[in-house]
């Protein structure tokens, strides 16, 4: 039923391009395309929205490269674990170092999971069309466009962003790789010779494609759905001083913020997972960081660089990814007191319903993406994870200080 639904909307989409084809270039999609060409470099996603313009060789190769590609990476997870009780040149103190490891290889290939999966169900395409719908709905479409340019600029720095982060790693990973056992952050457990090396380094670029790339991904959605609905408060700013008194548009205001609330509760499915991986895996490998660097007096100043530097990369994605989404949550409720403004006298019961459902919405349950349906990530969740790194680091110091 749902394939069906989505066939459906493709091809309505279809006959749409032909006639609006001068709106595509504001659609989102368009706005992400090189991102998302970065990810299909790595096969950790593929495009049904463009399978229309493309030939069905490509598309199936396409998905059959993606299959590829994520078979590697549950492989390299999967070869790593006996490194915790066997393999050539076994050190058995080395234990944090391959739970650190291990935990980052899980995380990477969950989330390779999570995207490719909603590939195949067609939840990023849902998100497309219903940006498209949004942008060729009537009016809104102009506000919306003047948005695009600023969109695509931020989207093209959060790439640029990615991509010096990606050399980066590749190069501190190099660099550990001679401060470090090779046995227990390369090859191990198959003996260290130049061949498994390579194998194994090729494997995790992967990984760290799969690392780094849908967390620009997720965040480039946040800014871009933010942006929209800023638009919706600007349109009600906008409308309640120039009247100063009942806006007349409120009701397609209303339509319009319902229209992107929903958009974010369709993207939430596969978001909300995404998060508690990306989330919950990198705070598990922070504390553990933490742990070992209190835990052993480390006198080379390399070896200090590399694991603060580790440290940082994890919490700063924690927060700055937190922090993107929490900004999804703030703008959509930011209408409130615009709502609050509004003069009620002498409105008719119309007004007065429009007006209640409008801020039944906003007052009700909190709108933004959440945690497994389990609570939405505002910036009180943020404060809240500071708290427990900051709990732990001084738990870390008081028992090492005892």
């Amino acid at each position: 039923m749902e394939s069906n639904r989505e066939q459906a909307e493709s091809e309505s989409y279809g006959d749409k391009k032909a006639e609006k084809h001068l709106d595509l270039k504001n659609c989102v999609h368009d706005i992400l395309r090189p991102l998302l060409k970065c990810m299909q470099l790595f096969g950790i996603y593929y495009d049904k929205f463009e399978r229309r313009s493309t030939s069905g060789r490509l598309f199936n190769f396409s998905k059959i490269y993606c299959v590829f590609a994520m078979v590697l990476i549950w492989i390299n997870v999967l070869r790593y674990i006996p490194s915790f009780w066997v393999g050539f040149d076994y050190q058995p103190n080395q234990t944090v170092n391959r739970v650190i490891k291990q935990t980052w290889l899980l995380q990477c290939a969950i989330t390779a999971s999570i995207i490719l999966w909603h590939c195949r169900k067609g939840s990023w395409d849902g998100f497309y069309y219903a940006w498209y719908g949004v942008i060729t709905t009537g009016c809104w479409s102009n506000h919306i466009n003047k948005k695009t340019m600023k969109m695509r600029r931020i989207c093209k720095l959060f790439l640029f962003l990615a991509i010096v982060y990606f050399i980066f790693n590749i190069l501190s990973s190099l660099l550990a790789v001679t401060l470090f056992n090779s046995s227990v952050w390369i090859t191990n457990p198959f003996p260290p010779n130049v061949e498994i090396a390579i194998v194994i380094l090729i494997l995790e670029l992967f990984d760290l494609a799969a690392w780094i790339f849908p967390v620009i991904y997720m965040i480039a959605i946040c800014y871009c759905v933010k942006l929209a609905f800023s638009m919706v408060t600007m349109c009600l700013e906008s409308s309640v001083q120039k009247l100063q008194g009942f806006p007349d548009d409120l009701n397609d205001i209303r339509l319009l913020h319902l229209k992107l609330c929903r958009m974010v509760e369709h993207l939430d499915k596969p978001v909300s997972i995404w998060i508690v991986n990306v989330v919950g895996c990198n705070i598990f490998l922070a504390c553990f960081i933490m742990y070992d660097l209190v835990r052993n007096d480390q006198n080379v100043i390399a070896v200090l660089i590399l694991k603060y530097s580790w440290l940082t990369n994890n919490i700063l994605t924690v927060f700055i990814t937190c922090w993107f989404i929490a900004a999804v949550n703030e703008e959509a409720h930011m209408p409130l007191e615009y709502i609050y403004e509004t003069q009620t006298d002498k409105l008719s019961t119309h007004q007065l319903g429009q007006l209640t459902l409008f801020l039944s919405k906003l007052t009700g349950t909190s709108i933004g993406f959440t945690a497994m349906g389990f609570f939405t990530i505002t910036k009180e969740v943020i404060l809240t994870i500071g708290g427990l790194y900051l709990t732990y680091f001084f738990l870390l110091l008081q028992f090492k200080i005892s």
